[in-house]
């Protein structure tokens, strides 16, 4: 009855608008304060709809157009069992994939590396972890880990390493963007985890949308 790109509408308008639940973004519709055209679903058929969209197919599609020099980490949200897990393209500044998890950066790692080629990874001594490294030594790309203790002081010697990972801060600057516009102060665990993946996957279908549009033909890669 209503195409998906109706509800891709949805986290698009929420990460634009900066506008953190859906019920208030219905509201807002309903109001005439934000021109929806079209037939307007329920709002349970929003919520229900929004759940089928694919974190990692539009994942995928981003690791297609963008995949240069990664960085991987992880920030604590509100709780002390959560975390925002993240692979970010450093150059271009896009967020490839993310996932709400518990601590286990490694376990998490695996999950955000997939689909990855040909690029550099970076990983802070989080993601120092012997099996960890081990199988994505089976990947195609070339992750850098730095390791823990007085190895890492060696680590940055060399000038290369060096540079690659100051890069490692356009992530540490998303997400400080990030705890600025999502706020934190009372919301409940599901309502939070909601929030910023809504936020998120809007954020990534504008860059995947707008970019498409100014290079039409990258359209051919994906499809492909």
């Amino acid at each position: 009855k209503y195409p998906d790109h109706i509800f891709s509408i949805f986290f698009i308008l929420m990460y634009l608008l900066n506008i953190q639940s859906v019920r208030r973004l219905y509201q807002y519709i309903l109001e005439g304060k934000i021109a929806f055209k079209g037939k307007l679903p329920s709002r349970q058929t929003v919520y229900y709809r929004l759940k089928f969209i694919s974190k990692k197919k539009l994942s995928k599609k981003l690791k297609k157009l963008f995949g240069t020099l990664l960085v991987i980490d992880s920030t604590a949200l509100k709780w002390k069992n959560l975390r925002l897990h993240m692979l970010y393209e450093a150059k271009a500044k896009v967020l490839l994939s993310f996932n709400i998890g518990g601590f286990n950066e490694a376990k998490e790692a695996e999950y955000l590396l997939e689909d990855i080629e040909g690029s550099i990874v970076l990983g802070d001594r989080g993601y120092w972890v012997m099996k960890l490294i081990e199988k994505m030594k089976e990947k195609r790309f070339n992750l850098y880990v730095r390791p823990r203790g007085k190895g890492g002081k060696r680590y940055l010697e060399g000038e290369l390493r060096r540079y690659m990972y100051l890069k490692r801060w356009e992530i540490e600057w998303f997400v400080e963007r990030l705890k600025l516009k999502v706020k934190l102060a009372s919301v409940n665990k599901k309502t939070l985890t909601s929030q910023i993946t809504y936020m998120l996957l809007g954020m990534q279908l504008t860059i995947l949308i707008e970019t498409l549009i100014q290079f039409p033909k990258l359209f051919r890669l994906l499809v492909n």
